[in-house]
Formats: structure tokens, sequence, C-alpha cells
């Protein structure tokens, strides 16, 4: 993803509406680098996806991640209108959001060599059964009173 962001942002360095041919060229060699670069990396996001998600919630956290794909897919036409405002902004929206989700991504932890989650393990899950087997004490000993009544 960081190769397709840098090759989105040269692109959006070489003077676009040009005569020059190896101008053109250079665009259109860059935009199409830029474009296979990301489409190899979606696919890898979405194997990435279903490493990270624990089982319980794997289905559901794949969806999010299509959404999100939609979501980018349905602001194209809108990220192209941004030509006329400057020549630089398509291309260099782009390529500056895929270098951030791949900086992003570095962020994730490391899933290899390890088994997937079956179970969302939270920070909380520790209290959640302390706090249980608390309560379990509080009605043993309520019980223990009743009976010596």
């Amino acid at each position: 993803m960081i190769l397709g962001g840098i090759a989105c942002v040269v692109v959006s360095l070489i003077p676009a509406g040009t005569e020059r041919t190896d101008f053109i060229v250079g665009r259109v060699i860059g935009g199409m680098l830029g474009k296979g670069f990301i489409t190899v990396s979606y696919d890898a996001v979405i194997v990435w996806s279903t490493e990270l998600f624990p089982t319980i919630v794997r289905n559901s956290g794949i969806a999010i991640v299509y959404v999100a794909a939609c979501l980018g897919s349905a602001a194209a036409p809108f990220v192209l209108e941004l030509d006329r405002i400057n020549p630089i902004l398509p291309f260099g929206l782009m390529g500056g959001l895929a270098i951030v989700a791949a900086l992003l991504g570095l962020l994730l932890p490391e899933t290899r060599g390890r088994p997937t989650a079956e179970v969302f393990e939270s920070k909380n899950s520790e209290k959640a059964t302390e706090m249980n087997n608390l309560k379990g004490n509080i009605e043993d000993q309520n019980e223990k009173d009743l009976l010596m009544i």
C-alpha cells in the first residue's frame, strides 16, 4: 500500500495538461502502478482482517471492512472532481490516504504463527471474572448466614 501511495503522490507531482508525451506517459504509468499496488494490498487487507478479528465477531468485522471499501469506491467520482480545483488533488489525496492507511496498518498486532482468536478477550475480562467470583462468595456467605438462623 505504501508503494501505491508513493506512486500516486509522484503522479500528482508530474505536470498535467501539457502536450509533452513523456509527462502523459509518466502519469499513465504511475497511475497504473499506484492502482495495481493498492489493489494488491486490498486483497491482503481482507485476508489480514480475518486473522485480526476473533471468531465471535469475525463476520461483523469483515462486514465493516467491506463497507469501508465500498464507501471509498463511492467517493471515487467526487475525488475525480477535485481535478477542477487543482490537478494535484486527486492523486495527492488518494496517495496520501494510502500512505496513512499503510502506516496505521503497521500499528496492528502481528498474527504470523499465532492461532486465530476464538473468543473476544478484553482487559476488563479479568475484572469481570473477579467480580463474578466475589459475587459468588457473597452469595455463599449469605446462604451460610441464613442456614445459621
